[in-house]
């Protein structure tokens, strides 16, 4: 039965994300695509939340749910969810300063994250910022990305 159910919810997903981009105008439909996204968060598959708060990034930007702190909280429940991708994403948010208060403390904990989880470029961009920045200046924040990943691995959760 499980394994029905997350066939559903990628199924979902892959509806949301044809909504959103389909190369046919009589199939595409912002509306479609933010309800589709909405059901498969409702179903919690992960890269759902990651693609709602891409689509309210770009093409959605004008939308009612396209905030700053709601377009933030998919990217966190995306993370909490097992998405590796949020953190790369939640990374470049706080070093852009764009949608939340610019924080190279969060950036670095975010990227040290998504380098744990395998992704050579965030674990590149961490190496960088440590190098700009005096000795231990990001042991904090990498404690906190630690007890994070601890905490979600401990929950079960399974990065993809």
């Amino acid at each position: 039965m499980e394994q029905s159910q997350a066939r559903t919810a990628e199924a979902t997903f892959n509806l949301a994300v044809l909504y959103w981009g389909a190369p046919f105008p009589s199939i595409q439909s912002l509306d479609r695509a933010v309800e589709t996204f909405m059901e498969a968060c409702r179903m919690l598959f992960p890269r759902a939340f990651i693609g709602l708060a891409r689509l309210c990034m770009t093409s959605g930007s004008g939308l009612a749910i396209a905030t700053p702190a709601n377009i933030i909280r998919l990217l966190r429940r995306g993370l909490e969810l097992g998405c590796a991708e949020a953190s790369q994403m939640l990374a470049k948010q706080y070093l852009d300063g764009r949608l939340v208060e610019k924080n190279d403390d969060e950036a670095y904990m975010y990227l040290f994250i998504a380098g744990k989880l395998g992704d050579q470029e965030s674990r590149k961009q961490a190496l960088v910022m440590e190098g700009l920045y005096p000795r231990g200046t990001f042991l904090g924040a990498q404690e906190r990305g630690e007890r994070l990943l601890m905490d979600l691995q401990e929950r079960g959760v399974l990065f993809s």
